[in-house]
């Protein structure tokens, strides 16, 4: 996609600067993991795994995600099949159901901040049931796969993205995070 703006995109790598003022792009150390850049990368990075949990947040777009990891595994001589982990949600009448009590009735500006967990708006049978397939590799992804405890890579929007994602499209080279 082609960028839909003139705002510069932010740089991957960042020039040191000597002056101790307010800094627009702080760095910080990255602990027991992982930041790459470009999906050639994280396909040579995870090309020998079997199954990968990708996660990412609201706005991730997955079809660009899936369509260039698929390009980048098949240049690696990898078969791949993709699933998609919104296929376990539970219906929209369900999750209607079990967050109504939170809401504040006639009133919804009173509503009540939940205790329902991220696991509880899937149906955990669907989850259970989710079949690998006879492939070399096997991608579930989406949005709060976190849940499961298996996440090996997950996509970031930094928040320049995040405030011009509608107008600009996606960043040419995609930032993902890698648990080690």
């Amino acid at each position: 996609m082609k960028r839909k703006t003139d705002q510069y995109i932010i740089p991957v790598k960042k020039k040191k600067t000597t002056h101790k003022t307010y800094d627009i792009l702080p760095v910080h150390s990255v602990l027991g993991g992982e930041i790459g850049i470009g999906y050639e990368n994280l396909a040579s990075k995870l090309v020998n795994e079997k199954t990968i949990i990708l996660d990412g947040y609201i706005g991730v777009d997955w079809e660009e995600v899936i369509s260039s990891l698929l390009s980048s595994f098949q240049s690696l001589g990898r078969k791949v099949l993709f699933f998609d982990i919104a296929q376990c949600l539970k219906s929209e009448r369900d999750i209607e159901e079990m967050v109504q009590p939170y809401l504040g009735g006639d009133d919804p500006i009173f509503g009540y901040k939940t205790n329902l967990s991220l696991s509880e708006y899937f149906d955990l049978n669907k989850v259970d049931a989710i079949k690998r397939e006879e492939t070399d590799i096997y991608i579930v992804y989406g949005t709060v796969l976190v849940f499961l405890n298996l996440v090996v890579a997950w996509f970031i929007l930094i928040y320049q993205k995040m405030n011009y994602s509608l107008e600009c499209g996606p960043r040419k080279y995609p930032i993902w995070g890698r648990i080690l």
